[in-house]
């Protein structure tokens, strides 16, 4: 649990600057208001993924738990006699000839009270091989006589429940996915694969313990949920924006984990920079018990260049999207979780030259509908975490002049992690996109630069139907604490297709630091572009990035 937590605070602690780093222009003078958008909605997805992976970490190892017993020392002479039957009690669980399986080997023997209490010790352990730790064999007081002996199969029902911590969410939601039932025997390897699954598909942690029931032959159940906080407000501020559209961004962020009790979480968001206003509304709601998932999104934007070479020009856009993603994780267990889910994301991108003129004139009017069924997967090992997600996108596009066309895209997202036990670990990505097409809109190409990329070049550097992204960077930490970290790191990335320019690598090198104190969470990277020559403009040789946010 120690690795868990200290992955987990890492995880959460880098999820909003890494969230927010999408929201910027494209490369052409920061007018390209769609793919502003579609990096934005891809940059949530990343939120998404990395918060489910701290979440599980955190609720690793959670079981059900046996309260303490008091031991009963057994007294008395040591007794012989030749055993010449054994009658056990009715099971609801076990078959008659599994308990003659076991008794059987002991008749015809002379046997003492330690070795009946072993016969009983295997039965016992038969109701554990089958899950069932509220059952077992005693050997009740009893004048033995004609060597006959009775065993008591207890199998402890179930009492009473009880929840407790659960201010945001309703007790009928946890208790509906425990499948406790009052009267009934329950599997306590069963509970335990029904909390995983929790876990594995709520932002809550459950501690279950066992406790001897009020009545005879019962077991009750004491459920204390830990709840995180339920509301919160981000503020935040970085200069990871376009020159052409204003590099300084601030934004707002709310969080409501549980709206009516039932884990429905409601997000929203508002960004600027000098040029460019953004904002975002998100609703996911459950919609079975195991787990599955709706999530509607609407995120809208306006972009205005004003700095640049095409400030004259008079560039604005505004772009507009809205999303359906229906999630389903299809398998849990303590070392993978697995999902698959479709997503519906229906586009609108506007671009008008001219502002500040008599002539405005419309230079982009897309429309954009993409279907996208994809898989993902995590795998957590001791002191790692292995992320991938597979997406193939089948998008129709109609433009300005009213022609359209149809794009199939295969998508790769990947996070890797290694941890030590001093606090330092490896942080490692893998992206790409895959294109039969050409001439892709600009929402769907595949762009690196950025912190999300490559860093040491502007976000969204150069763009192309196909790319692949990679970095490796190693945290060690400054403090007992582990509240200050610095990092050194390596950026890769390359793009090809018909609209990738000549020079289609880059590449980059730099250092960076991580600071979290309470609510606070920063991180300033400086990234050495290693390519700093395209066609007539040079590169400046350092690149600073910060980030700050707050959290109340």
């Amino acid at each position: 649990m120690k690795m868990s937590k200290s992955l987990s605070l890492t995880i959460i602690a880098g999820i909003i600057a890494g969230s927010q780093a999408a929201v910027a222009a494209a490369p052409a003078g920061g007018m390209d208001a769609s793919a502003q958008l579609e990096r934005e909605r891809r940059a949530m997805e990343r939120e998404r993924a990395l918060e489910q992976i701290a979440e599980d970490e955190a609720a690793k190892n959670k079981k059900a738990e046996q309260a303490e017993k008091s031991s009963a020392a057994e007294t008395g002479q040591e007794i012989r006699f030749d055993l010449k039957q054994v009658n056990c009690t009715f099971s609801e669980i076990l078959a008659q000839d599994e308990i003659q399986a076991v008794t059987g080997s002991y008749i015809g023997r002379q046997v003492t009270l330690k070795v009946l209490q072993e016969m009983a010790e295997k039965i016992t352990d038969i109701y554990r091989q089958k899950g069932y730790m509220t059952c077992g064999a005693v050997l009740p007081p009893q004048r033995i006589h004609d060597g006959v002996v009775e065993i008591r199969l207890i199998e402890g029902k179930t009492g009473e429940v009880t929840i407790k911590g659960n201010r945001y969410t309703k007790t009928k939601y946890i208790a509906d996915r425990l499948w406790l039932t009052a009267g009934k025997i329950a599997n306590t390897d069963k509970l335990n694969r029904d909390l995983r699954w929790f876990h594995g598909t709520n932002d809550i942690q459950l501690r279950v313990v066992l406790k001897p029931g009020s009545q005879e032959g019962t077991t009750d159940y004491e459920i204390m949920a830990f709840e995180p906080q339920n509301q919160t407000v981000t503020l935040y501020v970085d200069n990871d924006g376009y020159e052409t559209s204003g590099r300084w961004r601030e934004g707002l962020f709310y969080n409501m984990r549980s709206l009516t009790g039932h884990r429905d979480a409601l997000r929203s968001s508002f960004l600027r920079s000098q040029g460019t206003k953004a904002w975002s509304l998100g609703y996911s709601f459950p919609v079975s018990k195991k787990g599955m998932r709706l999530d509607l999104n609407y995120a809208a934007n306006r972009t205005e260049v004003t700095k640049g070479e095409l400030k004259p020009l008079g560039v604005k856009g505004k772009s507009a999207s809205y999303s359906l993603t229906w999630r389903v994780p299809f398998h849990m267990t303590e070392h993978s979780r697995h999902e698959a889910g479709l997503q519906y994301v229906h586009q609108t991108a506007e671009t008008d030259l001219g502002h500040g003129t008599r002539l405005v004139v419309p230079w982009v009017d897309d429309k954009i509908r993409r279907v996208i069924p994809y898989t993902s997967f995590t795998h957590y090992g001791n002191s790692t975490v292995f992320y991938h997600k597979h997406s193939f996108v089948l998008a129709r596009r109609s433009d300005i002049d009213g022609k359209s066309d149809t794009a199939s895209l295969y998508r790769l997202n990947s996070f890797w992690q290694k941890r030590y036990k001093n606090g330092q670990f490896w942080q490692g990505r893998l992206d790409g996109q895959w294109s039969s097409a050409d001439n892709l809109a600009s929402s769907d190409r595949f762009f690196i630069g950025g912190v999300n990329s490559v860093r040491g070049y502007e976000e969204g550097f150069i763009g192309g139907e196909r790319g692949l992204t990679a970095g490796i960077e190693y945290h060690i930490p400054l403090d007992k604490a582990k509240r200050f970290y610095v990092f050194p790191f390596f950026d890769w990335g390359t793009v090809a297709g018909e609209t990738a320019p000549e020079h289609r690598n880059l590449m980059s090198t730099g250092v960076g630091l991580e600071a979290k104190y309470k609510y606070l969470y920063s991180t300033l990277s400086v990234g050495f572009p290693i390519k700093k020559d395209f066609y007539e403009k040079h590169l400046d040789s350092t690149r600073f990035d910060f980030s700050l946010s707050a959290t109340f």
